[in-house]
């Protein structure tokens, strides 16, 4: 059985997740980065996903996946609560062999997108994914009503959310607010992008969001 580990303690790290966190950095070699570990089953699983969230997969996208299904794989390993591990500790994806295995996998077709991100769609799998930068706003005015009430009661620390659009809609997601169940992870994107440039309910400030007071 799994000893239940001691304050301060890091488990030992399973031999599939290469470079999480030890306990005693060595502060004068910096070894190679170790990147995340990951299957072409572990691929199709984190793009099946994002589908369900209404996401459409971009690499960037796909890369956030992968370490946040890593996380959750890891908490399971280490007998952990899946919020206690955060993503962010997981190895970082290689975008090169990302694109390469989304490139050359027979489930999946790759989108070049503008700039040098790209996308994939599942093949035979019609797309219906939410843009978060369109406009039209096809959520009830309640809805707008009960989050504006809600971020004016956010204070201290509760008022910062994370600056970036999925990560915030993903901290939303997390509080398991009233007024947003039934959202996907995608909706919760595109009401972040409308809260931001249209309703102005929240700004950026030093990196963070924040509701406008």
């Amino acid at each position: 059985g799994f000893m239940p580990p001691t304050p301060g303690f890091m488990p030992p790290t399973p031999a599939y997740f290469p470079g999480i966190r030890e306990t005693l950095p060595e502060p004068m070699s910096k070894p190679a980065e170790q990147f995340l570990n990951f299957s072409h089953a572990d691929l199709i699983a984190a793009v099946q996903g994002l589908y369900l969230d209404k996401l459409k997969p971009s690499g960037h996208v796909i890369l956030k996946r992968l370490r946040e299904h890593a996380a959750r794989d890891y908490a399971a390993a280490v007998n952990l609560p899946e919020q206690d591990i955060d993503p962010e500790d997981m190895p970082r994806v290689d975008n090169k062999h990302l694109r390469q295995m989304c490139g050359n996998s027979d489930r999946l077709t790759m989108i070049t997108d503008e700039g040098s991100d790209f996308s994939v769609v599942l093949n035979g799998v019609p797309p219906d994914f939410i843009d978060p930068r369109n406009t039209d706003d096809p959520y009830p005015e309640s809805m707008w009503k009960e989050f504006t009430a809600y971020l004016a009661r956010q204070k201290g620390s509760d008022a910062y959310m994370p600056g970036g659009r999925y990560a915030c809609a993903k901290a939303f997601q997390q509080r398991r607010l009233p007024f947003f169940e039934g959202y996907s992870l995608g909706q919760l994107c595109h009401v972040v992008q409308m809260a931001i440039s249209q309703r102005r309910l929240l700004g950026h400030h030093h990196g963070d969001l924040v509701p406008f007071q």
